[in-house]
This record gives C-alpha cells, sequence and structure tokens, in this order.
C-alpha cells in the first residue's frame, strides 16, 4: 500500500519556491528547421540572439499578450525545450487564427466551454498538457479557479496517491484528464489557500519534488 504523507508537512519548503525564476534553455538549432513559416521565422530572427534561449515563468507571466504569435511560441519552447516534434510544432503554427480566437488574455471560461476547447484543439493535434500550459500563461480561469499546467508528469504524481490532500485526485488518467480539470485546479486551489501559498508554488513542488523526497526516516 502505498505510504501517504501530508502536503502541508512541506509548507515551508513549498513558501520557498520562487516559481517565476523556474527557467528551461533551449537551442537555436533544434527550431531552425521552422523557419519556413514567416510568423515564426520573425519571432526567431528576434528571440535568438544567441545560439541558445532561457525563458523563466516570469518572463512568459509578464510578456505582452498582445502579440499572440510570439506568446505562444515562447510558451512551447519553455514547455517543449528539447524536443520540438516536427509535426506536433507544425500542428501549432498551422492552427494558429483558432488559437487566438479561443485564447485570451485573462479569459474566464465555463466548464462547457473548457471541455469544448479541449474537443476542439484535440482535433488539431493540441492536447491538454499543451493546452494547460497556454491557459497558465494567459492567466485564463474556469469558473473563480485559476487555470495551472497539467502533463503528464503531475497526473502520475497525483496518481500515486502519495499526498493525503490531493487524494481526490488519483483516479485522473489519460481517458478522463479533460474532464478531471476542473477537480484539478478546485482541489488545488482549495489547499494552496488551506496551507497559505500559490497555486504556482504548489504546482511548481509537485513536479520539482512530488516523487523525488524520502517520505519517512529510518
Amino acid at each position: 500500500m502505498t505510504k501517504t504523507v501530508a502536503l502541508s508537512d512541506y509548507t515551508s519548503l513549498i513558501k520557498l519556491i520562487d516559481y517565476r525564476k523556474q527557467a528551461f534553455q533551449t537551442k537555436k538549432a533544434y527550431w531552425h528547421k521552422f523557419v519556413s513559416n514567416n510568423i515564426f521565422k520573425e519571432f526567431f530572427d528576434k528571440s535568438f540572439g544567441e545560439e541558445e534561449l532561457t525563458l523563466s515563468r516570469g518572463q512568459l507571466l509578464d510578456i505582452d499578450k498582445s502579440d499572440f504569435p510570439s506568446s505562444v511560441f515562447s510558451i512551447i519552447l519553455w514547455g517543449y525545450p528539447k524536443n520540438p516534434r516536427g509535426g506536433y510544432f507544425e500542428d501549432i503554427l498551422e492552427h494558429l487564427p483558432i488559437l487566438k480566437n479561443q485564447i485570451s488574455y485573462k479569459k474566464v471560461l465555463t466548464e462547457e466551454e473548457f471541455r469544448f476547447l479541449c474537443f476542439t484543439l484535440k482535433g488539431k493535434g493540441i492536447g491538454l498538457s499543451t493546452l494547460s500550459k497556454f491557459l497558465y500563461f494567459f492567466e485564463m480561469q474556469i469558473d473563480s479557479y485559476r487555470c495551472l499546467i497539467l502533463d503528464r508528469w503531475v497526473i502520475n504524481i497525483l496518481q500515486s496517491g502519495i499526498y493525503n490532500e490531493l487524494l481526490p485526485l488519483h483516479n485522473i488518467k489519460e481517458g478522463n484528464k479533460v474532464n478531471m480539470y476542473f477537480r484539478y485546479i478546485e482541489t488545488m486551489d482549495a489547499v494552496a489557500k488551506k496551507m497559505n501559498v500559490s497555486v504556482d508554488q504548489l504546482e511548481l513542488f509537485l513536479f520539482l519534488f512530488g516523487k523525488n523526497l524520502k517520505l519517512s526516516v529510518d
């Protein structure tokens, strides 16, 4: 049986996490093959003054969201710094107008609108892992709850049932993650408020330390 612990045991650690400084570095060479797209080429030429580019959460949260293509490209480079899969990124490039029509800075969605958005974009090759990054950095909400990143690694942590406060989410899986997403952001919001930390700190704690802490003392 999986040993469970309280997230509150790590409150002091979580409060120390400066989520805005979490950064990833990507290489110019990874992305050069996409410059045949004129919109991306403009971003590429402007952004890659050096052979490598480092982007932080803080930069992406503060970026001018009115420049939609640059915002989207920056999020992709941050989220997938070593794995610019060809077909996948080409789907992003092809469907930029649809993304722009659906994603807006600090926009509030209903649950029904969120599910429809997931359904629409999945048909364009854009899954929840990528979509949730867009929703997070554009600071969008579903009802009154901030959207958070939900990728495969975080899902794996939630499935493990390690943390008592997140046990309502342990049944999340690939097949139901869209339907579980609202419960995820609602639960994370409630836990963060109870611990007096930000949801950003809590999500990054799961990503960085979720299954990398020794949960007992010999």
